[in-house]
């Protein structure tokens, strides 16, 4: 399914504010769309993720929570043993980053204020970018794509299911800002470049929408 009439509608107004220059938490209040009147971008579209993977609403992500993200994926979409064994690694690397770079040293539990802590202090490292990459590319490479390649947005939007992300707004509202020539499918680098900029750079167009909106 192509995305839905919500997620263009949400877009035309995000467009219509980037050219006329309006200021967005309070074209928020006006619009009456939830959580506009947050005026850090970046954190909270952290914060934003993070509630979304958060899947019991317990405030914490652990170590094993993160891992068995990254096995529902492997186990979904048929990798194998060894192909599994690299996904799980990179997501384990990734949370010992995430957790030791604000203190946390072996840690194995996530909070908000520790995931945006340390994010703070990795989003321009180029290891720690390197890091999100390879997690990327570890869950990427692996997929029997229609097309030798490039991402359809069935195939995007079934990658985030596996994850557990089953909020299809969501996922049309990533899809609809990565797909930046609009013909309906990512290549893999272009998958790739867009989760970066979306992670660590203040771009307030894509940012601003989604983070508003959750």
């Amino acid at each position: 399914m192509w995305p839905t009439w919500k997620s263009l509608f949400l877009g035309n107004i995000m467009l219509i504010a980037a050219i006329q220059n309006i200021d967005l938490p309070k074209a928020g209040a006006v619009f009456n769309l939830p959580n506009l009147v947050f005026g850090d971008i970046w954190t909270r579209k952290w914060i934003a993720i993070f509630r979304k993977a958060d899947f019991d609403g317990n405030g914490v992500i652990s170590r094993q929570e993160f891992l068995d993200m990254a096995a529902g994926l492997a186990d979904k979409e048929s990798f194998d043993p060894s192909e599994k064994e690299a996904l799980v690694k990179s997501f384990n690397d990734l949370f010992s980053a995430l957790t030791s770079a604000a203190g946390a040293t072996g840690g194995d539990s996530l909070n908000e204020k520790l995931l945006i802590e340390s994010l703070k202090i990795q989003r321009d490292n180029p290891a720690f970018k390197e890091l999100f990459r390879a997690v990327l590319r570890q869950g990427v490479t692996p997929l029997k794509l229609e097309q030798a390649g490039f991402i359809s947005y069935n195939e995007f939007n079934r990658i985030f299911e596996d994850f557990g992300f089953f909020d299809g707004i969501l996922t049309n509202l990533f899809f609809v800002f990565f797909d930046a020539n609009h013909d309906g499918k990512l290549s893999v680098d272009e998958f790739y470049g867009a989760m970066i900029d979306y992670a660590f750079s203040d771009n307030t167009v894509s940012a601003a929408l989604i983070a508003y909106l959750f």
